[in-house]
């Protein structure tokens, strides 16, 4: 166990227990099943149980069944840590997302009733333009735009109960 600071014999026993669960709580398979499974195995870190490349018009849906996935997860085992992603990819769905007001504070920004923009997230060279096929996108990390995005992302995770981000390759 530990608290706010992790001992290095903890650390290499939580690493000891890790496993990818890619999309564990976003409805991806049984998750009975699956959280059996990770119980009785005695896993303390799940990888990749939050898995959203791409698809951000079911964001909003799938935060509603996080929320109800991830205390399930936390019953069967307190000590748990998971783990969402916030990948090198951005498509035109974006533009389906709204953005709340926190987050446009958190930065420091005006707050307005609108929606993320997915072309304000792209290099403006072109760049990474199309990557991922038609209207996926790498984003550019140092848009104000994209900030916004991986801000809402990451503290909505962290709100919602994640303990743990991996953000891709940015």
């Amino acid at each position: 166990a530990f608290d706010r600071t992790i001992s290095r014999a903890v650390l290499e026993n939580y690493l000891s227990r890790a496993i990818t669960m890619q999309s564990l709580l976003t409805g991806k398979g049984d998750f009975d099943d699956n959280l059996r499974m990770l119980k009785s195995m005695g896993a303390k870190f799940i990888g990749r149980s939050v898995c959203q490349w791409g698809g951000e018009a079911d964001l909003l849906k799938n935060f509603e069944l996080e929320k109800q996935l991830i205390p399930k997860v936390h019953q069967a085992d307190p000590d748990i840590i998971l783990e969402a992603c916030i990948f090198e990819i951005v498509t035109t769905q974006v533009n389906q997302v709204p953005v709340p007001d926190w987050a446009f504070k958190a930065l420091g920004m005006p707050v307005e009733k609108r929606n993320f923009r997915y072309e304000d997230m792209l290099f403006p060279d072109g760049r990474f333009k199309g990557q991922w096929g038609r209207n996926a996108s790498v984003p550019d990390v140092s848009r104000p735009e994209t900030m916004l995005w991986f801000y809402f992302l990451g503290a909505s995770y962290i709100d919602l109960g994640i303990e743990a981000i991996q953000f891709g390759q940015m």
